[in-house]
């Protein structure tokens, strides 16, 4: 889920303390340069008050004027495309062939909403499906890596957790990584107990702990929505880390350093009575192959490969570690 997902909902709340309705616009389905993706959410209030987006700017004004000014089919659910032809396209600043489809739902109540905010609340994943025809809401439970759906019937909006990045090590690579996971709507945590260290870190737009890393580690739910970077070289700072990562479902755990490095990290980690099954989950040396060598690029290198394998919605591949201990 996007974080703003979660700031709409408790807009939705707020705003239902004064208003008696409310529009939800939904991005059901997208063809060609869209500049949002499926599953995208703006509010829109009847005074033209908005929160969130559903293209960049280029409609939004659009919406809320065909809101205010009663243009709005009065059912409780529709549907409303842009971007049908090149000049509807160019009118509205759409990408050349971009085309959005959208579902509008005119609510009269927080309720349609309250279940996924408790899901919110609570760290849990729910799917929210709108019938297109009769504007009936129903719930079910979601995992990690369900999308968004849309079909002539029905939508079904996936809502859960923001995804979050521990990173174990105050340096200029985590400084590197915080700063680009930010702007990819990643909630960040940087942990380093070193007290030579953590006195230099001075970003307080990121949160910090002193925490031990394995602690840390325990306490960061929901696993599934949840990556551990090691980014330390110091085996006291993230083997146990790693270890605590590895006996859980954490859908990405990973760490710097060469292959030589990874076969004896490896090999430490057989001693803490780590299966091998467990072990090969360890993504090291992290990121996509691209030949980095500043932070910024090895920054660059590991986001990618987390965010490859988060859209593809599916855990990380095991890596066959007999074979990087034969190689290193």
């Amino acid at each position: 889920m996007n974080s703003s997902d979660e700031n709409i909902i408790k807009t939705a709340q707020l705003w239902f303390t004064k208003d008696n309705e409310l529009l939800l616009v939904t991005v059901a389905n997208t063809w060609g340069s869209s500049p949002r993706p499926v599953g995208s959410m703006m509010l829109i209030r009847k005074n033209g008050e908005y929160i969130g987006s559903v293209s960049g700017g280029c409609i939004e004004e659009d919406l809320v004027n065909k809101y205010i000014s009663g243009k709005i089919p009065s059912k409780k659910v529709s549907t409303l495309s842009y971007g049908v032809g090149q000049l509807e396209a160019q009118r509205f600043g759409l990408p050349c062939g971009g085309k959005l489809e959208l579902v509008l739902e005119r609510l009269d109540s927080f309720d349609s909403l309250n279940p996924v905010a408790k899901a919110i609340d609570n760290k849990d994943s729910i799917t929210r499906r709108v019938s297109i025809l009769s504007g009936l809401v129903s719930f079910s439970n979601a995992n990690a890596y369900q999308t968004t759906h849309f079909n002539d019937n029905s939508l079904d909006k996936v809502f859960g957790p923001q995804w979050q990045v521990l990173l174990i090590g105050a340096n200029d690579l985590a400084q590197s990584v915080a700063n680009l996971a930010m702007t990819l709507n990643f909630k960040i945590v940087v942990c380093d107990p070193r007290e030579h260290i953590n006195l230099s870190w001075i970003d307080e737009k990121i949160a910090f702990t002193t925490e031990m890393p394995d602690d840390v580690v325990n306490e960061l739910e929901p696993k599934s929505h949840s990556i551990v970077l090691a980014l330390t070289h110091d085996p006291k700072m993230d083997d146990m880390a790693l270890m605590r990562a590895l006996e859980q479902d954490f859908f990405y755990v990973g760490a710097i350093g060469s292959k030589k490095t990874q076969a004896a990290r490896v090999n430490r980690l057989k001693q803490l009575d780590l299966t091998d099954s467990q072990i090969s989950r360890l993504h090291g040396p992290v990121g996509l192959e691209i030949g980095s060598k500043a932070p910024s690029e090895i920054a660059i290198s590991i986001l990618a490969e987390i965010i490859q394998l988060k859209n593809k919605k599916k855990a990380p591949a095991s890596i066959d570690f007999d074979e990087v201990l034969r190689t290193a």
